[in-house]
């Protein structure tokens, strides 16, 4: 929240002119250049974050019978790389002329659809979660805890 702060108020002393930009690289430039890019960054961060922690909870209602008891270091660190160059790619593509490289709508509808399919995937975990509960409650099967959970 305080990033966002900070940010806003760069932009809000741009907005009534004590900033200038200019038509070269000066301190005031970068320092928008870099706020607008953190906002950037941190909105899609937040959407590839939503993304993952679905697909996260999907692998381990795929591996519920041994996902608490072996580590899977590389699966976090995939994620999370992924979020970092996922999320600085698009806010770098949407910030910079120079390196825009696809047209400004490709972010939106990158947005809407990793929103979409983790809405989807999450909607189905539940779904497939619910019948699974219900099975083990009805049951006289012997379960691990996780598989309750």
């Amino acid at each position: 929240i305080y990033l966002f702060l900070t940010t806003r108020v760069v932009f809000l002393l741009y907005q009534i002119r004590i900033v200038e930009l200019s038509d070269y690289v000066d301190f005031p430039t970068f320092l928008i250049l870099a706020m607008s890019l953190t906002r950037f960054y941190i909105g899609y961060a937040m959407v590839f974050l939503l993304v993952a922690v679905v697909v996260e909870r999907g692998f381990a209602t795929i591996l519920v019978h041994d996902y608490e008891t072996r580590d899977r270091y590389w699966f976090a660190i995939v994620e999370i790389s992924l979020i970092v160059v996922l999320s600085l790619t698009f806010s770098i593509n949407y910030i910079t002329v120079a390196f825009n490289f696809l047209p400004w709508y490709v972010g939106y509808i990158v947005i809407f659809s990793f929103s979409g399919s983790a809405g989807l995937i999450a909607v189905f975990l539940y779904i497939n979660n619910s019948k699974n509960l219900r099975k083990i409650s009805n049951s006289n099967t012997r379960y691990t805890l996780p598989m309750r959970y």
